[in-house]
Order: C-alpha cells, then structure tokens, then sequence
C-alpha cells in the first residue's frame, strides 16, 4: 500500500478503543480465544467493558495502562498499538498489578473462577525479568501490516524509557507458540528465544489459545 504521513506518539485518552482491541487481539493470538475471557468465565464484550473501566485509571507500569502504550497513525487513522514498560518499575511485577485492576471492575465470583482457572493451567506461565523492558499487546491493523511498524514501535519505546532515566540492558517479550507469524517477525528484528514453557492439562486450548509460551529477549548493543 502507498505509506501516508506516518507519525509515533504516546497513546491518548481517545486511543482507548483501539488499545483495547490491541489488548485482545493480541491475546487470542491468531485464534478466537481469549484467555482473559475464558478464565473469568465472560463475554468479550464483557471484558472490553471491564478494560473500559480500568483505563480510566492511572496505571502504571502493565498493559492495562494508557500510559504504557505508544501509537502508529497514518494520515490520521490509528494503525497499530504496543505497549511498553520497564518491569518492576513501580516496585510491583506486572502480573500483580494486572490482577488488581481486574479485581477493581469484575465480581468476586468471576475473581474466583479466574484464580481456581488459572491454578489449573500455572504451567503456561512464564515470569517476566525485573529491570528488562516489556513489550506487550502489539497490534497492527490488517492493512497496514508488512510496513515495519513493529520496529519502530519498540524503538520508540526504547527511546522513551531512555529519556525517562529508567536503566535496563535488555527487551523482553512473551508471545504463544501458535504465533509463528509473530516468532518470524521478531527473530528479524533480533530477538531470541530464551526459555520455554508448556502445559499438557487436556483443556489448556479450551482457555489458551497455545499449550505453551516462549520468552524473547534482544540485548541492546553499546550507544543503542
């Protein structure tokens, strides 16, 4: 497609729609499933109203934060989302923080079903590093996909984290194991797979849209 005036920037509160797209999108990886949606036993509607609620608060340092995310627009039409943050930033793990905003917004018997779900499945997870650069929720409209937004989304936040004084050596990111698109994608920009994991529970793919996940980490070379 012919490229238009393309600019980076911080996200908006009016990006909000699109973040939560981003958000979703990128957690049904390529599938129909939601692992949010599955493990609160809701709607996507109902989570996209629930993410509604929980931007309209400060968070920090997770996806669920306006503040966490940068955007791609193309002659004024947003094209693709990220997030970013250094993990730990605020002293919390992201997860941790994550699950407090969900508490905020969903009832205690969706909270319930979401821990009791996600005690089954504990072995999908992987644990982010602390001090290392997240990247998380990249979403890049259809159309204007082949472009080279991915790089320079994260370039962008790498930037940024560096103008606030905030010290890390490397980026790091988590995608599913169903995601070979995504894996090629980032192998091209640097990134390498660092560890793995996997969970052989029958009913993993009836709330996750892959078995397993894979951690990637990219070492910033000296002046980058």
């Amino acid at each position: 497609m012919k490229m238009g005036t393309m600019q980076i920037r911080k996200a908006e509160a009016k990006d909000i729609p699109f973040l939560i797209q981003a958000i979703i999108e990128a957690d049904k990886s390529n599938t129909n499933r939601s692992s949010y949606c599955s493990l609160l036993c809701i709607s996507e509607e109902e989570f996209r109203w629930g993410l509604s609620q929980i931007f309209e608060e400060e968070l920090e340092f997770c996806e669920f934060g306006l503040d966490a995310f940068a955007v791609i627009e193309v002659d004024g039409v947003i094209a693709a989302a990220c997030a970013g943050w250094v993990e730990e930033g605020a002293g919390l793990p992201s997860w941790q923080l994550r699950m407090m905003a969900i508490q905020s917004v969903f009832s205690s018997t969706q909270i319930q079903s979401f821990i009791q779900n996600a005690k089954i499945f504990h072995s999908i997870s992987l644990s982010r590093t602390k001090g290392s650069l997240q990247i998380e929720s990249v979403f890049i409209s259809e159309k204007f996909r082949g472009l080279g937004f991915l790089f320079h989304l994260i370039e962008f936040h790498i930037n940024f984290a560096k103008e606030k004084g905030i010290p890390f050596q490397f980026v790091e990111l988590l995608t599913y194991q169903n995601n070979l698109m995504a894996e090629k994608a980032y192998q091209k920009i640097g990134f390498i797979p660092v560890t793995h994991s996997n969970c052989d529970h029958p009913l993993v793919l009836s709330f996750y849209p892959s078995s397993g996940m894979t951690q990637w980490q990219k070492k910033l070379q000296h002046g980058q």
